[in-house]
C-alpha cells in the first residue's frame, strides 16, 4: 500500500511524538523495567549524558555553528524492543531557508513547507525513523530532532506502514 505525503506525515508524527517522553507507569501493573522502577519511585535514566552523543546515535549532523540545548538528555530513552527514542534541539542565527536546505541535502526525505518554517521526515538509509522540524522562533531558527533507532542491526520495531 502506497501512502501519500499527508497520510505518511499524519503516521510518522503519531509515532514520534511519543518520543519527547519516556513511558509513564501505572499504579496498577507497571509493563516494562523502566516502568516498575519508576513506580517504586526510581528515575529513569536519559540513554545519554551529551547532546552530541544523541546526535551522534540518530545520525544527524550537528548544523554548522548552532548550539544544543543540553535538556536533550533528559528527552531520550532506550526501551525494552532495544529502540532508542530520541529527541535533539539545536539552535542557529541563521534563517529557517538555508537550515532546511541543509538538512534536505543530509537526507533524502520528504520536506513539507508549514507558516514558520519546514518539516523533513521519514526512514533514514541506516532504519532510524526521523522527523526534523526547522522553525522559526524568537530566539533564532530552531532545529527540533525526533528519531527511533533499534539496536539491532534489523529495523525498527515500530514501523507505521
Amino acid at each position: 500500500m502506497r501512502l501519500g505525503p499527508l497520510s505518511f506525515a499524519c503516521i510518522l508524527s503519531a509515532l514520534i511524538v511519543g518520543c519527547g517522553a519516556p513511558p509513564t507507569a501505572t499504579k496498577d501493573a507497571p509493563v516494562t523495567k523502566e516502568e516498575a522502577a519508576t513506580s517504586k519511585g526510581t528515575e529513569l535514566k536519559p540513554a545519554f549524558t551529551k547532546p552530541e552523543q544523541v546526535a551522534e546515535k540518530m545520525q544527524v549532523p550537528a548544523y554548522p555553528g548552532a548550539s544544543f540545548d543540553d535538556e536533550t538528555v533528559n528527552k531520550s530513552y532506550k526501551n525494552d524492543q532495544g529502540e532508542y527514542r530520541l529527541a535533539l534541539t539545536m539552535v542557529t542565527k541563521d534563517p529557517v531557508d538555508k537550515v532546511a536546505k541543509f538538512y534536505e541535502g543530509v537526507f533524502a526525505l520528504q520536506s513539507f513547507k508549514k507558516e514558520n518554517g519546514v518539516d523533513i521526515m521519514g526512514r533514514t538509509k541506516s532504519g532510524t525513523f526521523l522527523m526534523l522540524s526547522v522553525t522559526a522562533e524568537s530566539e533564532g531558527t530552531v532545529i527540533r530532532a525526533k528519531g527511533i533507532v533499534s539496536e539491532t542491526e534489523k529495523k525498527p520495531a515500530t514501523n507505521p506502514m
